[in-house]
């Protein structure tokens, strides 16, 4: 799929919200804010529910 935006910012929460059934191909900038997200997400749960 192709999708027109002019905020990476909001569109990558987004596709957060379709976990790993999203696959962002391009432009790098998301991908690059994805992992990003991806990872803060992660460090969030980790101090949670560490034991």
């Amino acid at each position: 799929m192709t999708f027109l935006t002019e905020c990476l910012r909001y569109f990558s929460r987004w596709l957060l919200f379709w976990g790993d059934s999203v696959e962002v191909s391009e432009p790098p900038e998301l991908i690059e804010q994805m992992q990003q997200l991806s990872r803060t997400v992660a460090e969030h749960y980790q101090k949670i529910y560490a034991c």
